[in-house]
């Protein structure tokens, strides 16, 4: 009865080890070169490219309000001074 016992049990446990095993080589995380090759499969050259132009256009027109902002400001600083200026002389 112990054998029988002891048999059985290994022969679970084997099974979870092969189970857990197989699971493993299923679950494998993906590797740069895989996902490379395969969006390059996919969607060609042009999916490397895909969402570049909106981003260009966000970055521009942040970089174009910020550069105006900065003029506007700058510009209304030194007229202020001017004006100050003038009321002293």
């Amino acid at each position: 009865p112990g054998a029988a016992a002891a048999a059985a049990g290994s022969g679970v446990q084997s099974r979870t080890a092969a189970t857990a095993t197989t699971a493993a080589a299923k679950c494998q995380r993906p590797t740069a070169y895989g996902e490379v090759t395969s969006l390059f499969r996919r969607e060609g050259l042009w999916g490397f490219y895909r969402g570049l132009f909106p981003r260009m256009a966000s970055s521009s027109l942040w970089g174009t309000s910020m550069i105006l902002a900065y003029e506007f400001l700058k510009r209304s600083c030194v007229l202020a001074e001017d004006g100050a200026a003038a009321q002293e002389e």
